[in-house]
């Protein structure tokens, strides 16, 4: 036992003290006797204090601990019961003395198992109280906190506390009422205490976490909202410069973050698909928590701000290259994100985030540019992106000048067809039945219930496709290759039509290179199938022209029956493939382009089948040709993805 536990402390406290403490161990004690103590504990010199404790220590024996059947049980007596509220009492003004004390060094070891039976029981009990007081309860758990921090500052008791039986449980539940303490000084020597248990190793410990679990709520969700809760009251609020600590704080729970789950350690080893737990910070807003958290950051300048800014940008992004995640970015955006990677680039911590700064303006940002929300949420910033770009960063000579230009060109372009889109009233459609091909807006149109991706303009035409234009047996293989109904979980009916508008933008830009490329593959390659690539995975669209037997990744009885039909439709159907980058990899759609004639496919493949050996090829002369056909009878053809 540790020598400040012994009894025999007592004799050197002045004769009015030690008289007060002997009647507190006395077999006879009451529990005047140890309020006094209490008392006395408060207004004793430091010295004093501790020749006190052994009377604390005394009054919490864990043997004297009552049964809880002693209170359901009716046959109880009333001496019993009496004698179980004052043991409970004992125990509780010793706890309330204890916590006031400076603990001697190594006492840990020897105190904790006087005193944790007791908390455990306390807190039990007074949850055996339906009336019991909320916050009283955040007092209890507040005070156990720093009183556990204080004992764990060295490494025996520290060991001794973290295996014990209960003890992560209890950290779950304080976890909870940690955020909510007003005092400010307080809840942040709480935070401390918290994030030095969240980062001891035996969390790791599966028994440990699951009663870490347990404690919080029961969940992984209940887990995740405690993290994001940190995160918010770590920061206070946008417009305050966070100190040494509380960046401290913030990396400590992001580092927690990694223990629970380590597949959000590191995007670079990030799959696909988040976990319960990433999935359920999602739902908890962890990325408006920390989008605030740059944007606080950023007006620090103490030496491990460039760290926590990193560790936030890799949280962000391991959660954009989801597939979950990425489907928030458009909201995120939103909510200030943008924002907060404008003022990073233009803070002092530009060169150390370069690398961040340059992955979402070259990759992620810039292949998300296919989705009218995201490119609604950045139109907001855009009329002032020049005050805002007007930093050292975004300049000539700065560290993402190249990457910001390329990202600025890219949103301009995508914000033209964007706006063009917001004022086109209605989108349009052509009939699917391959002797019709009648175009009109889309509201003239039915849609075929089974496959949700064909469209007629009468009934009649429904009924002429289904009987001999091969629907009837394709209906059941379209899923979600064909843009259409069916991609509505990861598409909306407006993000459809958007894309629909963006890739026929591009066509137009680009419909004489593309013809003129038709017109050399026809040539080279007589009879075979061919389809346009609109590839907006990496940002920039590129445009070309493929075999369609070299489309490996297409395959499938869709895929065969989209071909089939473009081959019947005498050049009105165009297969157009889009590509746009996906989490789980490149995802192709196929948007196919209608003509209301053929005339341009027919003039095409009769000029393709004029031309002499490649080898012998003028392109001037044949660009001319393709350009007069486009010009000529091409000129009056209506044309619509």
């Amino acid at each position: 036992m540790h020598p400040a536990l012994h009894i025999d402390n007592i004799k050197r406290l002045p004769a009015s003290k030690r008289s007060l403490c002997n009647a507190a161990v006395s077999g006879t004690r009451t529990l005047e006797n140890l309020k006094l103590v209490r008392t006395t504990v408060l207004t004793s010199t430091p010295a004093e204090r501790l020749l006190i404790l052994p009377v604390l220590y005394f009054n919490l024996n864990p043997t004297e601990i009552p049964d809880f059947d002693v209170f359901d049980s009716e046959s109880q007596s009333q001496a019993t019961l009496l004698a179980a509220h004052y043991s409970i009492g004992r125990a509780v003004y010793s706890i309330e003395a204890l916590y006031t004390l400076e603990l001697p060094e190594g006492i840990g070891v020897d105190l904790w198992p006087r005193v944790w039976p007791w908390l455990r029981f306390l807190y039990f009990h007074q949850h055996r109280n339906p009336n019991h007081d909320s916050m009283a309860e955040q007092s209890f758990f507040l005070d156990f906190l720093l009183f556990v921090g204080k004992l764990a500052d060295e490494t025996a008791s520290s060991d001794l506390i973290v295996s014990t039986p209960w003890f992560w449980f209890m950290l779950g539940r304080t976890w909870h009422h940690v955020p909510a303490v007003s005092d400010l000084q307080k809840r942040m020597l709480a935070f401390n205490e918290l994030r030095h248990f969240l980062l001891d190793k035996k969390l790791t410990d599966p028994a440990n976490m699951e009663e870490l679990v347990d404690g919080a709520g029961g969940t992984l969700y209940d887990i995740a909202y405690l993290v994001v809760i940190y995160i918010n009251a770590v920061i206070l609020d946008e417009d305050s410069v966070m100190d040494v600590n509380h960046i401290q704080f913030l990396q400590s729970v992001l580092t927690f973050v990694g223990i629970i789950d380590p597949t959000l350690d590191d995007p670079r080893d990030a799959p696909a698909t988040l976990g319960r737990f990433g999935e359920a910070l999602l739902s908890n807003d962890i990325l408006a928590a920390l989008t605030h958290a740059l944007l606080s950051l950023i007006k620090t300048s103490t030496p491990s701000t460039a760290s926590a800014l990193r560790a936030c940008f890799n949280l962000l992004t391991t959660f954009f290259i989801s597939t979950s995640g990425s489907a928030r970015l458009a909201e995120t955006v939103k909510g200030g994100f943008f924002a907060a990677l404008i003022h990073c680039a233009r803070s002092r911590f530009a060169r150390d985030l370069q690398m961040h700064l340059k992955l979402y303006l070259d990759g992620i940002l810039s292949a998300a540019a296919i989705d009218h929300r995201l490119l609604s949420a950045i139109e907001s910033l855009w009329c002032n992106i020049d005050t805002l770009t007007d930093s050292p960063a975004f300049k000539p000579s700065g560290v993402i000048h190249e990457s910001w230009m390329a990202f600025r060109s890219l949103i301009d372009e995508r914000l033209g067809v964007f706006r063009e889109f917001k004022e086109t009233a209605s989108s349009m459609r052509a009939c699917d039945n391959l002797d019709c091909f009648t175009m009109d807006a889309k509201e003239e149109f039915r849609r075929c219930s089974g496959c949700q991706s064909f469209y007629y303009c009468s009934s009649e035409c429904q009924v002429v496709d289904w009987r001999n234009g091969g629907h009837r047996e394709a209906c059941n293989s379209y899923g979600t290759l064909l843009l259409g109904e069916k991609n509505k979980d990861d598409f909306n009916a407006r993000q459809r039509s958007f894309l629909r508008s963006l890739v026929h933008h591009h066509y137009q830009q680009h419909r004489f290179v593309l013809h003129f490329k038709q017109t050399l593959f026809m040539a080279t390659y007589p009879g075979q199938a061919f389809v346009t690539i609109y590839d907006y995975s990496e940002g920039a669209v590129n445009v070309d022209i493929k075999s369609a037997r070299r489309m490996e990744i297409l395959f499938g009885s869709e895929w065969d029956d989209i071909v089939a039909r473009a081959a019947t439709s005498r050049g009105r159907i165009g297969v157009d493939v889009v590509i746009i980058g996906a989490p789980t990899g490149s995802r192709c759609l196929v948007v196919p382009l209608r003509s209301s004639a053929s005339v341009v496919r027919e003039r095409i493949t009769e000029l393709a089948g004029t031309l002499p050996a490649p080898r012998q090829w003028d392109p001037k002369i044949i660009s001319g040709k393709v350009e007069a056909i486009l010009l000529g009878e091409g000129a009056n053809v209506v044309e619509n993805h």
